[in-house]
């Protein structure tokens, strides 16, 4: 049992406050009006992470690497419509200052730990609501 214990307090030593709090990836919901559009989802280098029929929800990381946060664009599109991009960016998740209370330990967290998962970030904003326009140049073509 106190090696139970004992384990438990090393793991939770080797881990931040955002880490336990937040976790290393965020949901983001994404909705459209009207639902049903394609939502395409690259990271800062433009990589495809994920595409999606909306409404949706993606977990995307919070890090791109030791202190590096995560950045998205987000395309959201439907055919007879013009499509939309969105940013999802990072801020500082303030659950890291949890850390600092732990002397020692704390800061190997807030040093170590919460940089290189990724923890120490959030990503804004949480929910995208696309409000999609009819493209007018779709409509003039086909009464051609």
């Amino acid at each position: 049992m106190k090696t139970m214990l004992a384990g438990l307090a090393v793991a939770f030593a080797l881990t931040g406050c955002a880490s336990i709090v937040s976790g290393t990836h965020k949901n983001i919901t994404i909705n459209s009006t009207p639902p049903g559009a394609t939502a395409t989802i690259y990271n800062k280098r433009g990589a495809l992470v994920r595409a999606m029929s909306t409404p949706c929800v993606v977990s995307l990381r919070r890090g791109d690497g030791y202190w590096v946060p995560a950045r998205y664009k987000v395309n959201v599109e439907k055919e007879g419509y013009n499509p939309q991009t969105f940013e999802i960016g990072p801020a500082t998740n303030f659950w890291v200052l949890g850390n600092l209370p732990f002397g020692w330990i704390g800061l190997a967290g807030l040093l170590f730990f919460e940089p290189s998962t990724g923890a120490m970030y959030m990503l804004s904003p949480a929910e995208i609501n696309a409000s999609l326009v009819p493209d007018d140049s779709v409509k003039i073509k086909s009464k051609s």
